[in-house]
């Protein structure tokens, strides 16, 4: 059975390493990759420490649009701008390697499904590494719970339906 690689945004690299489970997370025996221009955009919000063992790990390939600029413009032009260059990188990486997008933006996984790109969200992934025992439910609760406090973005309603199922 082959496997498709996993893309990385930004959001869910900077969602996992706030709680301290990106390395976890990579530990799955998957290809897992994200592009030049979201290691960039990272790089800002990190500290250098993370950002260099980021960048010289073995489990996350970094990929360069500069092989494909000009078919990347043309792709973020025809999505009207709306994606960031960062959250268009990944989603046309996705869509040029057939891969699977892993993503915390609604926005970008909106994106994602009218093009046909295949994607899961922070709670498949967090579900995904339950069910391969990578993370117990306890650790998922309280990862969860976490980001939900630092991250207004994460759907309420739904983070909590999934904490209650994984507390039962």
């Amino acid at each position: 059975m082959i496997r498709t690689p996993l893309v990385l945004d930004a959001s869910i690299i900077l969602n996992m390493l706030s709680v301290n489970s990106l390395e976890t997370l990579l530990a799955v025996e998957r290809e897992f990759c994200t592009t030049d221009f979201v290691l960039n955009s990272i790089k800002k919000t990190i500290c250098k420490g993370t950002f260099a063992k980021l960048e010289k790990s073995q489990k996350l390939k970094i990929y360069s649009i500069d092989k494909d600029v000009e078919k990347f413009f043309e792709f973020h032009s025809s999505l009207r701008n709306l994606l960031t260059i960062e959250g268009c990188s990944v989603l046309f990486h996705a869509k040029k390697t057939n891969a699977t997008l892993l993503s915390s933006d609604r926005n970008l996984l909106d994106v994602a499904k009218k093009n046909d790109i295949r994607s899961f969200d922070l709670l498949d992934v967090l579900e995904c590494m339950i069910k391969k025992n990578i993370l117990s439910k306890k650790e998922a609760v309280e990862n969860l719970t976490a980001l939900m406090e630092e991250n207004r973005i994460l759907l309420k309603e739904a983070c909590e339906k999934r904490i209650v199922r994984w507390k039962n």
